[in-house]
């Protein structure tokens, strides 16, 4: 077993002769988003197979999240290509998750779109102070010229 650094994280080599050859890979997270399995429906399947298909190698990412196991794509065509039924209960689950973040990105754009109208108005509002200001700025240095003494408590800039 040979250790590598892939850019953020290090790499847990299982079959060496599949080092470097990542487009032939497929992480874990791919395969269950294909097809739709969790992953231990998907640990299930691979123990069932005639061959089963062994990880190529275990990829660690950054601070905080998990690792992930590589497979050589060649070696899960059947699963790919032909995935096991979804059960009813998987269906319900997935589409009740689809349904929330639907819900929360629906949320989120509505927010979005308040902070855009906000943002708009203090432009606007930050706009009109500076023309105020740019008008009064004349008035003040002619007085500040003809009265040498700065008034107590003046704004300065």
């Amino acid at each position: 077993m040979r250790e590598r650094s892939l850019m953020s994280g290090r790499v847990e080599w299982f079959r060496p002769e599949y080092e470097g050859r990542w487009s032939e890979l497929v992480p874990t997270k791919e395969v269950l988003a294909l097809t739709g399995l969790t992953s231990s429906r998907f640990s299930t399947w691979r123990r069932r197979q005639p061959e089963e298909p062994k990880p190529v190698c275990k990829k660690y990412a950054g601070k905080g999240e998990g690792a992930q196991f590589y497979y050589v794509r060649a070696e899960l065509e059947g699963l790919l290509s032909d995935p096991p039924s979804i059960t009813r209960a998987r269906y319900e689950e997935i589409v009740q998750r689809m349904d929330a973040r639907l819900k929360e990105i629906r949320w989120l754009e509505e927010q979005e779109r308040k902070l855009s109208d906000s943002l708009k108005e203090f432009r606007q509002k930050k706009a009109r102070l500076k023309s105020l200001q740019t008008h009064d700025q004349p008035i003040r240095d002619r007085y500040e010229k003809e009265n040498p003494k700065p008034l107590e408590g003046a704004c300065s800039e």
